[in-house]
């Protein structure tokens, strides 16, 4: 059942007689600071009263509304007397459409323009309401300044000079009157404003309430009604598109979005399992470096003990052909031994650099391989080659033990 406006016009009314009351009871002393300055205050309780009928004719405006939305609810959309002007909009729709319900977004459409509307509605007491404070702040200061202006006017007119006492305090009393007018325009202002700034706050926030209870009221029932089948059974929405479809096609793209993450996913897995690759493919290439740099290490020392050795053989075929130096046969099969191991030592460093030099070969086809295969695929998942361990040669495997 929804709630009727007339309840917060009942608070409304309580509040005003309470504050009548109280007027009543403080009556002698409210009229002679009215009177203090008729003006001014006059022109406050004239806008305070403005603003409290303003507010009580808002909340009676929910009236149609909420009668007809009473009726909607029960399922009858036509208007019986005055139309509702806030649902005009929400009237037409379901009239003529036959109960056809609303689309989520044609229905936030309707709901915020009703809460638009209610807002500025509500926008004269807000001005209402600040216009009290401006108006008791400006009696407050020009009574003030009356009161300034007073009291140098008296002070600068005294002077006992060869007069009488009395007459001296005479004069000080008449001119104190004028000060004391200007005191009692600040607080009478200022109290009146004050006051009616309170009272017309408290009717506009019945007011407020009123009107958020009904717009809370209107989307609980719109929001439990969003969707529904035509007169001829199909189920539409408020353009007319078939709600099948659009299910069909809310569905369609949840399936999208859980392809889409499970993409990610992948693409993610792919990035690091290529980073790992990479990773391995660099430490290989840093093996390799070693092993070029201990065979260039091992090349030098062999250049070095070649260029050690060649001046010693030279010597010695120099000394056998001239028949200073007798070989036996033993010596003799002792150089030629050492001459074999040279020559053995010279090729199996120069199968030891063919053979180095195939194996970066290949680790570079492996490292181009990978690679285009990545570009290709676009992160599909390949197995990665594996790269041969080839062992190393005859020759280096010992120097590098030794060194």
């Amino acid at each position: 059942m929804i709630q009727r406006p007339s309840q917060y016009l009942i608070r409304i009314a309580i509040f005003l007689v309470a504050i009548a009351v109280i007027g009543g009871v403080l009556f002698r002393t409210l009229i002679d600071a009215f009177m203090a300055n008729p003006a001014l205050n006059g022109l406050i309780l004239g806008v305070l009263l403005l603003g409290i009928v303003f507010a009580i004719r808002e909340v009676w405006r929910l009236t149609p509304e909420v009668d007809w939305l009473d009726r909607a609810q029960r399922g009858d959309y036509r208007s019986y007397g005055k139309d509702p002007v806030l649902l005009a909009s929400l009237s037409r729709i379901l009239t003529d459409s036959n109960r056809v319900r609303l689309s989520p977004p044609a229905m936030r459409s309707l709901l915020d323009g009703i809460a638009a509307r209610l807002y500025e509605t509500r926008e004269l007491n807000r001005y209402g309401i600040g216009l009290l404070v401006f108006l008791g702040l400006l009696g407050t200061f020009w009574g003030l300044l009356t009161t300034i202006g007073s009291i140098g006017v008296v002070v600068g007119g005294l002077s006992v000079d060869g007069g009488d006492i009395g007459t001296v305090f005479a004069e000080l009393k008449a001119g104190l009157q004028a000060p004391l007018a200007g005191m009692s325009t600040a607080f009478s202002s200022s109290l009146f404003g004050l006051a009616g700034s309170l009272i017309l706050g408290f009717v506009d926030l019945q007011a407020g309430q009123a009107q958020n209870r009904f717009y809370m009221e209107l989307e609980d029932w719109l929001s439990e009604n969003t969707e529904v089948s035509s007169s001829t059974g199909s189920a539409v929405d408020a353009d007319g598109v078939p709600t099948a479809y659009l299910a069909a096609l809310v569905e369609q793209n949840s399936e999208n979005l859980d392809r889409l993450r499970a993409v990610v996913e992948s693409n993610e897995a792919e990035k690091k399992r290529t980073a790992d690759l990479m990773t391995e493919i660099n430490g290989t290439l840093g093996t390799l470096n070693q092993h070029m740099a201990g065979q260039q290490s091992l090349m030098t020392k062999l250049v070095e003990t070649q260029a050690d050795v060649a001046p010693l053989v030279i010597a010695i075929n120099q000394a056998i052909a001239d028949g200073r130096m007798g070989i036996d046969t033993e010596s003799q099969q002792h150089l030629r031994n050492m001459d074999n191991q040279l020559n053995r030592l010279l090729d199996e460093g120069a199968q030891g650099r063919v053979e180095t030099l195939e194996a970066l070969r290949a680790e570079i086809r492996i490292l181009a391989k990978t690679v285009a295969n990545l570009d290709v695929t676009g992160g599909e998942a390949k197995d990665e080659p594996k790269v041969p361990q080839r062992p190393l040669p005859q020759w280096l495997a010992p120097q590098q033990g030794k060194s």
